[in-house]
């Protein structure tokens, strides 16, 4: 059997166990590499026998020169018309990833990813697809292993890649990418090449190409050996799984634990531990950062027992006790004067013992102090200032430190007064609590009346 029959037999196989046929929409994830080349084409090739609908999404991340863009997605197109699949390209404003990645201090690999599947799934929603196939291959899921193992992966991180989770779909999962390069060259395919894959810049590509060669001097059969662990993995967590039962039942779809600390600390650590991560998934509010094992390991190894309402701290997050239930708190207090909060309609309380209320309204609002909310680039955060912090007024761009000093704040008070920043900048400079005028960005004073839409209303009082 040639390497097409083989691969057209394997993903055959796995469609019929997913039940892909008939009536059912199919959207491949296509970068144009080898990997979603080749399933795309063995997808077309299958969809008469199977009778399903298929068509494919380029993202272009804009991390890349535009020069270069073009280029690729000419020859994506191209790639798209030879194997008569629809296609469409989405692409995200250039510089746009890097900048959230250096706001949210994650890498750009893994930044660019949320961003991709953020548009995998409006597209799937958009077009009413079923599936979503990705070209995940099983060298995919052997760099995945070694990652997760010196990031130090609980169980179910290391049982590797899933050929299905929820509607995505890895026909290649079990295929190596050796296979799908003959495959390529027995069907005249020709991918395009991301120059970024053969340089050590991102961190899988740093394990591809600078730690498996070492790997495979000394351990030559590591694919097998790493696959097998991960299996025998699977199977233990699914034991355990099954053991303590559904775990989501001890929380709701804001992240919140109903449980009260008797019943929570008379669980066994791994359900703790599961528990809290299930809950921090769903939690909307939650910070960027993962919640690690080091921010909560005293709460599963049996600390913080006590009646006190604050269970845990972490960078930009609380968990706090109360009321037979536990909830995720996002606020960031330190020792050096500071807050954070991401904000939205509601009632808040900062550290320097103000009140900030934020409200939608669509009437007029001379005497109050608002933003348009068509204007905003959201997140919406409350924050104390920090170096470097400036604000576009009428009479131009005026630094908050400068501003702070006109109006004769005490050096050690400064960090008291709020600020409302956007992904732009610092939009609201909030003085009435402390009897100073309210300061507001001329993008949005500007406007005046002019602009219909909703408007976002801040009030400030000091707390009593």
């Amino acid at each position: 059997m040639n390497i097409t029959d083989e691969l057209l037999h394997k993903v055959s196989e796995f469609l019929k166990q997913q039940k892909v046929s008939g009536n059912i929409r199919i959207l491949a994830g296509f970068s144009g590499g080898p990997d979603s080349t080749v399933l795309l084409h063995i997808l077309s090739l299958l969809r008469p026998s199977f009778g399903y609908y298929l068509s494919a999404l380029y993202v272009d991340h804009g991390i890349r020169g535009k020069d270069v863009m073009a280029e690729e997605c000419d020859s994506i197109y191209h790639i798209a018309r030879e194997i008569q699949v629809e296609l469409d390209i989405v692409h995200i404003p250039h510089g746009r990833i890097a900048a959230a990645a250096a706001k949210d201090k994650r890498s750009v690999e893994e930044t660019a990813r949320e961003f991709r599947y953020r548009i995998f799934s409006q597209a799937m929603e958009e077009k009413d697809m079923m599936f979503l196939a990705l070209g995940h291959t099983l060298d995919d899921t052997v760099e995945t292993l070694i990652m997760r193992v010196f990031q130090g992966s609980g169980l179910h991180g290391l049982t590797g890649i899933s050929q299905t989770t929820g509607k995505i779909l890895r026909p290649l999962g079990t295929v190596e990418k050796k296979a799908l390069i003959r495959y390529s060259r027995e069907n005249h395919l020709s991918p395009v090449t991301d120059e970024t894959n053969n340089q050590s810049v991102y961190l899988r590509n740093k394990i591809r190409h600078n730690l498996i060669p070492e790997i495979r001097k000394i351990f030559p059969g590591y694919k097998k050996a790493l696959i097998k662990m991960s299996r025998k993995l699977e199977m233990a967590d699914h034991y355990i799984s099954n053991s303590a039962g559904d775990l989501s039942r001890f929380s709701d779809d804001e992240g919140t634990v109903f449980l009260s600390l008797e019943e929570f600390f008379a669980l066994s650590a791994y359900e703790r531990m599961e528990i809290l991560y299930q809950s921090w998934d769903k939690w909307t509010e939650k910070p960027f950062q993962r919640l690690s094992y080091k921010n909560i390991m005293r709460i599963f190894e049996g600390e913080n027992r006590n009646n006190s309402r604050k269970i845990l701290e972490g960078p930009g997050f609380s968990l706090v006790y109360s009321k037979d239930r536990f909830l995720w708190r996002r606020l960031v207090v330190s020792p050096k004067k500071s807050y954070l909060r991401v904000v939205d309609s509601g009632r808040y309380s900062i550290p320097s013992g103000v009140v900030v209320e934020v409200y939608p309204d669509t009437s007029l609002l001379e005497e109050k102090t608002w933003l348009h909310a068509d204007l905003l680039d959201r997140p919406l955060v409350l924050r104390s200032r920090k170096p470097g912090d400036s604000i576009v007024l009428k009479e131009g761009r005026k630094s908050i430190k400068k501003l702070f000093g006109e109006w004769k704040v005490p050096e050690g008070d400064r960090w008291k007064i709020p600020l409302v920043s956007d992904k732009s900048g610092i939009l609201l400079v909030l003085g009435e609590g402390f009897g100073y005028k309210n300061r507001v960005a001329v993008k949005h004073k500007k406007t005046g009346r002019t602009m219909s839409g909703e408007k976002i209303v801040f009030n400030t009082y000091m707390e009593k």
